[in-house]
């Protein structure tokens, strides 16, 4: 998704003493939000194979507790390979933005319309 240099952003500019004219040195990391989410311009990369299970469970039993067929769920958690690791969820998406899995930015892409639609009955 193509970054806009929305009110937020240049905020983040100025406060590092940039512009959106500014020439950053090269290799300068340039912070234009306080968050990466991919609707902000935040790359998608699938961990699904490095992570634990453990966590896999817990997301299936968030989406379970709520009812629901199927959801995005978003975890911090410190180390996903860590089973042992500090976590918190941070929200369940009744309307999940799927296109990152499919295309992510880097890692294996995971097609899930299909399997969305056969949940909720759709096809056989």
């Amino acid at each position: 998704k193509k970054i806009e240099l929305d009110d937020q952003a240049q905020m983040f500019l100025k406060k590092q003493g940039l512009s959106n004219q500014s020439i950053p040195a090269k290799g300068k990391m340039v912070l234009l939000r306080g968050n990466s989410n991919i609707s902000t311009g935040g790359d998608s990369i699938d961990f699904t194979d490095q992570m634990h299970p453990y966590f896999s469970e817990i997301a299936l039993k968030a989406a379970r507790a709520f009812g629901a067929k199927f959801c995005g769920i978003d975890i911090i958690l410190e180390d996903y390979r860590n089973p042992d690791s500090n976590y918190g969820i941070i929200e369940l998406n009744f309307n999940p933005m799927i296109v990152m899995h499919a295309y992510p930015y880097e890692g294996q892409e995971r097609r899930l319309g299909y399997n969305i639609l056969k949940t909720i009955g759709l096809v056989d």
